[in-house]
């Protein structure tokens, strides 16, 4: 997991401005779905608890597919970009990026531009 934030964040302080990535390996074998079941879920979770903005249709990105979820939790909106891995690849990435509604005029478009990265294949690199 790796979290950027606007704020500082050492000792454990909690952040409003920020990006979070967590990358779920083995996803099969701890919760028994393939990694895009594992986002589908996340996803229908997601819809229930909070007041859905806008969704965004799956697109091929190589090495991953992706979806993304926009959303209203609170005093919070947040860009949900959701990857798992195709060619059955058993990988799973959730990025979250938000702040509060009132700063998300000033940060949604830099979200946005961010949201849609792409994950490379590091043995493209090996000798």
């Amino acid at each position: 997991m790796w979290t950027i934030s606007r704020e500082d964040m050492s000792g454990g302080r909690p952040y409003t401005t920020g990006v979070r990535i967590q990358v779920f390996v083995g996803v099969k074998g701890v919760t028994g779905k393939s990694a895009k079941q594992f986002i589908l879920d996340f996803i229908a979770s997601k819809k229930q608890q909070a007041t859905v903005i806008k969704t965004c249709q799956e697109s091929d990105q190589g090495l991953f597919m992706r979806v993304c979820l926009e959303t209203e939790e609170g005093p919070h909106r947040i860009l949900y970009s959701l990857f798992w891995g195709s060619q059955n690849m058993d990988m799973a990435v959730v990025s979250i990026a938000g702040t509060t509604k009132e700063n998300w005029k000033a940060y949604g478009p830099v979200f946005e531009r961010m949201s849609a990265f792409e994950i490379i294949d590091m043995k493209r690199f090996e000798k």
